[in-house]
C-alpha cells in the first residue's frame, strides 16, 4: 500500500528536476537547458500550486489547456510550444515507464498535436562554402570559421559533440563519438581536411580536440560551458556572414544544414543522410540502421566534397565536377562486417 501511495503523490515539478539533474550529470547540458525552460513554462501555467501539483493529474484536458496557454497567454512560437510539449510528454512517459505513476486509462497526449510551420532552409551553396573556406580571417574569426568547416567536413556534426571531443576519441583513422541528443554511436572518417584542422589546434597539455573552445578569455584558469562557447563562436560567425554578404545569419547549425543539403543535391538516399546526422528517431533511419555500412556514409561525404567543394580550390581547378554520390535508389546494403 505504501508503494502505491508513493506513485499517487509523485509531483510533476519534482520529477522534472530529477530529469534535469540526470541530464546534467551525463553532460547533456543543452537538453537540460531545454528541460529547464519547459519546467518554467509548466510552472507558470500551474501557478502557485506548481510545487505540489501531482503528475497523475496530467490528463488530456490538462495538456490541451496547457497548449492553449502556451500559444495564447505565453505567446510562444509554434516551434517553442511544440518543444515544451514534447519535453512534457517525455517526462510523463519516463514516469510511467519507471512505474512512478499509474498509467492513465487514456493517454493524455493521444489527440494533441501542435502544427509547426516548415523551418526556413538555411544552407550555403557550394560557392558560398568555398568563399567561407578561402576567406582571409585572423584571430577569433579564423577559429570560428574553422569550427564551422570542421562541423561541415565531419558530416554535419553538432557543435555540442565537437565541444566534447577529446584526443582519445580518435583511433583507427576515425572520430568515434556518441551523439549527445540521441546517444547514437557515430564514426566519422578523418579525411585530410579534418586532419589539417585537428593538427592546427592540437595542444599537448589539453585532452580536447579544440582547446580554445574551453578556454575562458578573462579567467584562463576557468573553463567555459558549451553554451558560452557556442554563443562566442556564433557571434563571430554572424559577423563573418555579414561581411561575406550571406543571405541569412551564419551559425554552427548552418554547417549541419549545408552538409545535408549539398549531399541531398547529389541525389543521396534520405536514409544515408539521416543516419549520418544521427537522426535515430526517424522511421526511415531505424530501417537502415540495421546494417548500413559505415563506409557508405564516408564515401558519400568524400564524393560530395570531390564534386562540389574540393574542385573549387586553387589546387583543384579543372577537376571533374560530376556528382558521384549514391543516388536515391542506392539504398540496398549487403551484409558487411564492420570493426567496432
Amino acid at each position: 500500500m505504501k508503494a502505491r501511495k508513493k506513485k499517487e503523490t509523485l509531483l510533476l515539478d519534482d520529477f522534472f528536476r530529477q530529469q534535469i539533474a540526470h541530464l546534467d550529470e551525463n553532460e547533456n547540458h543543452f537538453t537540460a537547458a531545454n528541460y529547464r525552460n519547459a519546467r518554467q513554462s509548466v510552472r507558470r501555467f500551474v501557478g502557485e500550486e506548481s510545487g505540489c501539483f501531482p503528475l497523475k493529474e496530467v490528463t488530456g484536458q490538462w495538456v490541451s489547456d496547457y497548449v492553449v496557454y502556451m500559444q495564447d497567454t505565453d505567446k510562444l512560437s509554434a516551434s517553442s510550444a511544440d518543444c515544451y510539449y514534447r519535453i512534457l510528454r517525455a517526462v510523463y512517459n519516463k514516469a510511467v515507464k519507471q512505474s512512478r505513476v499509474e498509467e492513465a486509462e487514456e493517454y493524455p497526449f493521444k489527440y494533441i498535436n501542435i502544427a509547426v510551420p516548415p523551418t526556413l532552409k538555411r544552407a550555403l551553396s557550394e560557392t558560398e562554402v568555398c568563399r567561407l573556406r578561402d576567406a582571409k580571417l585572423t584571430g577569433e574569426k579564423a577559429r570560428a570559421r574553422d569550427v564551422f568547416m570542421f562541423l561541415f567536413y565531419a558530416r554535419g556534426m553538432c557543435f555540442v559533440d565537437l565541444f566534447k571531443l577529446k584526443k582519445s576519441d580518435l583511433y583507427g583513422g576515425y572520430i568515434n563519438y556518441s551523439r549527445s541528443k540521441t546517444s547514437m554511436p557515430l564514426r566519422v572518417k578523418i579525411i585530410p581536411e579534418l586532419r589539417e584542422l585537428i593538427d592546427r589546434y592540437e595542444e599537448e597539455d589539453s585532452p580536447y580536440l579544440f582547446p580554445f573552445l574551453h578556454r575562458n578569455r578573462y579567467h584562463k584558469e576557468k573553463e567555459v560551458a558549451e553554451q558560452s562557447a557556442l554563443k562566442r563562436v556564433n557571434r563571430q560567425l554572424e559577423e563573418i556572414g555579414k561581411a561575406l554578404d550571406f543571405p541569412f545569419p551564419l551559425t554552427t547549425y548552418v554547417a549541419r544544414h549545408t552538409w545535408a543539403t549539398l549531399v541531398e543535391s547529389c541525389g543521396t538516399a534520405t536514409a544515408i543522410i539521416s543516419q549520418a546526422l544521427g537522426h535515430s528517431s526517424e522511421r526511415v533511419t531505424r530501417i537502415y540502421m540495421k546494417g548500413m555500412p559505415s563506409h557508405v556514409i564516408d564515401e558519400t561525404n568524400e564524393e560530395m566534397l570531390n564534386a562540389l567543394i574540393r574542385y573549387n580550390s586553387k589546387k583543384g581547378k579543372g577537376k571533374n565536377k560530376k556528382c558521384l554520390i549514391p543516388c536515391k535508389n542506392r539504398t540496398s546494403h549487403r551484409s558487411v562486417k564492420i570493426n567496432p
